[in-house]
């Protein structure tokens, strides 16, 4: 590989203001450049992937201040421009800063943070999934933390729908005058009707579960 070198040109000035001639300074910056290529590419790296992930990908210094996110940030929100160098409550807001800002402060503390989040700001997902980790330094000091936010909207709505289909089984079998139950194939109790209840005193949410 070539060398690379910095040129530096100082005039010789004299007392009188006139200028003989010019010093000419080399220095061999050859370690430093190819450092600087290879941090360029990391960080290039680093971007090619975070970008194509999907999800939000974020790190804040501990004044809540974003140094780095991905591009799914301003896709997600519509924002006109990157967070980046703006604080939580500049780019959505004090109300939705002020909803994160105790799990935020958990990670500065130096814990791992997993939380659900209903998303109030447009634009993005209805139902989040928040993951903070503590960024440290060599000494084992929190500086700032990473975010990964990934979209739950979909497995909400299968929630949703499975929590409406039990309760419409429920309210069909409580109503049967028969004994309803379902047996998994480690013979656990999955489902009970109210009737085993009503005849037999039956605990239904604590045998949920629970082997024959």
């Amino acid at each position: 590989a070539g060398k690379h070198f910095m040129v530096r040109y100082v005039p010789e000035v004299r007392p009188d203001g006139a200028v003989p001639g010019f010093f000419i300074m080399v220095l061999d910056i050859t370690e430093r450049f190819r450092a600087e290529l290879a941090l360029a590419r990391s960080e290039a790296l680093v971007r090619a992937i975070t970008d194509h992930i999907p999800g939000l990908i974020s790190r804040m210094d501990r004044q809540y201040r974003y140094t780095f996110v991905n591009a799914n940030y301003v896709r997600w929100f519509s924002l006109t421009e990157s967070p980046v160098g703006k604080t939580v409550a500049e780019v959505f807001g004090e109300p939705v800063f002020e909803g994160v800002r105790a799990r935020i402060d958990e990670a500065l503390a130096g814990r791992e943070v997993v939380f659900d989040l209903t998303n109030k700001v447009p634009g993005g997902a209805a139902f989040m999934q928040v993951h903070y980790v503590p960024d440290r330094d060599e000494h084992g000091e929190v500086i700032g933390v990473y975010g990964l936010v990934t979209d739950r909207t979909e497995q909400q709505h299968a929630r949703d729908r499975i929590e409406a289909s039990e309760r419409q089984l429920r309210a069909v079998t409580d109503n049967l005058p028969m004994l309803i139950t379902y047996v998994d194939a480690e013979e656990r109790l999955r489902f009970m009707s109210a009737t085993l209840h009503e005849w037999l005193g039956a605990d239904i949410t604590g045998s949920i579960g629970r082997p024959l």
